[in-house]
């Protein structure tokens, strides 16, 4: 098997030389009124649960092609503003419904994980506003 390591050292230096830091939020769940759980919680963004700062590189949708990447028929493309690209290392993307940029919040809509064996790699993140 091939040794991932120096590949992903060098895969993080590129995402945080070409990218910026952005902040992944779980949305906080817990009900404002349990008698009224339609109400849902009383800020779910401003309290999070949790929150992760990562280096992402966001790009456009339409460039998928050039980076080598071919979709038929997925959820990552169709509804995407924009992709971000992050090394996840040991947080779990998948958790996550935000994203802060800068001020702005995307939604995350899809989330594709690229894990060869027991290692997760890269995740490209689908988000829109």
């Amino acid at each position: 098997m091939v040794d991932l390591a120096p590949i992903l050292v060098t895969a993080a230096a590129l995402v945080t030389e070409n990218g910026r830091e952005v902040t992944l939020i779980k949305h906080n769940a817990t009900l404002a009124d349990a008698a009224q759980p339609w109400e849902g919680p009383v800020d779910a963004r401003t309290t999070p649960d949790s929150t992760a700062k990562l280096d992402a590189v966001f790009f456009n949708p339409a460039t998928l092609a050039a980076l080598g990447i071919s979709f038929e028929a997925t959820d990552l493309v169709p509804r995407a503003e924009q992709i971000m690209m992050v090394i996840p290392g040991t947080v779990n993307v998948e958790e996550f419904q935000e994203v802060l940029d800068d001020g702005t919040y995307w939604k995350i809509g899809h989330i594709e994980i690229f894990k060869p064996g027991t290692v997760t790699a890269l995740a490209y993140i689908a988000v829109g506003r």
